[in-house]
C-alpha cells in the first residue's frame, strides 16, 4: 500500500491526501464544482526522493508521460520547476517598502555628498584658499 499524493492540474506537488492508501499504481482526476482542481497519484516516489519531497520544494508527476503503468512508475516524478515558474519567479516585481527606503536613502546620502562638495568648495574660495 502507498500514500496517495495530490498535485495541481500542472502536476506540481501539493501533499499527501491524509488516510487514503493504494495498492495498483494510477492517476485520478479531481473534480470540485465541475472544475479539474488536480489529480491523486498513487504512483511511488523515486528511491530515496521521498526524504526531500515537500509542498515548498518543486516536485512534479509527468502527466504528459502518464499513459498506462510501467515496470519503472517512480520515473514519473521530476524534480524542478517549470520554465513558466522560473520566469514567474525571476520577473521584476514591485520594490518592497524597505527596498524603496533602501534606494531614498542611498540617493539623499549621494546628494548630501555633493553638497558637502559644493560647500567646501565655497569655504575654499571664500578663506582665500581657491577651489580645489
Amino acid at each position: 500500500m502507498q500514500a496517495i499524493k495530490r498535485v495541481d492540474t500542472n502536476g506540481k506537488y501539493m501533499g499527501d491526501v491524509p488516510g487514503v492508501e493504494q495498492e495498483e499504481n494510477s492517476v485520478v482526476e479531481v473534480v470540485e464544482n465541475g472544475d479539474l482542481i488536480g489529480y491523486n497519484i498513487s504512483v511511488p516516489f523515486s528511491q530515496g526522493f521521498k526524504a526531500y519531497v515537500s509542498k515548498t520544494n518543486a516536485f512534479r508527476f509527468n502527466l504528459e508521460a502518464w499513459s498506462e503503468p510501467s515496470d519503472n512508475p517512480s520515473g514519473f516524478w521530476l524534480e524542478g520547476l517549470t520554465a513558466e515558474e522560473i520566469a514567474e519567479l525571476t520577473k521584476p516585481g514591485e520594490l518592497t517598502e524597505l527596498e524603496q527606503l533602501h534606494l531614498r536613502l542611498s540617493a539623499a546620502e549621494s546628494a548630501n555628498l555633493d553638497t558637502m562638495d559644493a560647500l567646501f568648495d565655497v569655504y575654499l574660495i571664500i578663506s582665500g584658499g581657491g577651489a580645489k
